[in-house]
């Protein structure tokens, strides 16, 4: 049954909207996905420095409540994203539900992507970069924290790397798609919050945040192989992709729009 508040999208409606946004992200000229990109990689730099800067300080006080309050943080990055205009990978592995019916789209989805991915590693490197200035990271806390943090990176096992990618766009993705269902700037905060507290808290992969750790890790002095590095990313990012652009877009659209498009 449709839900008709005006408040919010029936999941019908809510996924129908989401054809209209593809279109827009896929019409968008790319030097502005490209600034937009780095926006969004900076953003989402900021809420995995603050996961790092609070689950490292309170570790001491207790281990858990560090890594749930590390967690608590981590969403402004993707929240600030979704409010101001910002684009990020991972949300726009949902434009696949156009594609998909409308196959010209293709070419246009794949120097989308590239693009993207380019400008939210140029924002996180960039905020990398000034906070290895800022000295921070000279804390031996805070940079036993990050490296520590890449070095698990590096050595997961492909398959590890692609299931926690998936996992962690269902719901990061899922985030993104919801907060489109709300009218009210209260309720997308909310949907956004949750989802991307529990991915940061399970300890899924997302493949802009891993673009920023591994830079940070190496300017706080850490001996990381970028060919380890990149094999991870590479892996998580496929995993992205299935999580939002295959189950979720291309899941809800067989559910709803089948019979229309």
């Amino acid at each position: 049954m449709d839900n008709t508040s005006t408040a919010v999208m029936s999941p019908k409606q809510l996924t129908e909207s989401w054809i209209g946004i593809s279109i827009h992200k896929l019409e968008t000229p790319l030097i502005h996905v490209l600034f937009k990109g780095f926006l969004g990689g900076l953003f989402v730099a900021l809420g995995a420095h603050g996961y790092i800067f609070v689950s490292r300080t309170l570790y001491h006080f207790d281990p858990g409540f560090a890594s749930f309050m590390g967690a608590a943080v981590f969403p402004v990055g993707i929240i600030m994203c979704m409010l101001t205009g910002a684009e990020l990978f991972t949300g726009n592995t949902l434009i696949t539900i156009k594609v998909i019916e409308d196959r010209s789209y293709v070419p246009a989805l794949i120097k989308n992507w590239a693009v993207i991915l380019l400008g939210n590693a140029l924002g996180s490197i960039f905020l990398a970069s000034l906070l290895a200035l800022s000295g921070q990271y000279n804390d031996p806390d805070f940079a036993h924290k990050i490296i520590k943090i890449v070095k698990y990176k590096a050595h997961l096992a492909p398959l590890a790397a692609l299931s926690l990618g998936i996992l962690c766009n269902i719901l990061v993705a899922g985030s993104v798609w919801m907060q489109a269902m709300s009218k009210d700037l209260a309720g997308k905060i909310l949907v956004l919050w949750f989802p991307v507290m529990l991915f940061t808290l399970s300890g899924y992969e997302h493949s802009v945040a891993n673009m920023f750790y591994y830079p940070m890790a190496i300017f706080a002095g850490g001996q990381i192989s970028l060919v380890a590095y990149l094999f991870n990313l590479i892996f998580v990012i496929i995993g992205n992709i299935i999580g939002g652009g295959v189950i979720l877009a291309l899941g809800y659209r067989y559910l709803y729009l089948r019979d229309k498009h």
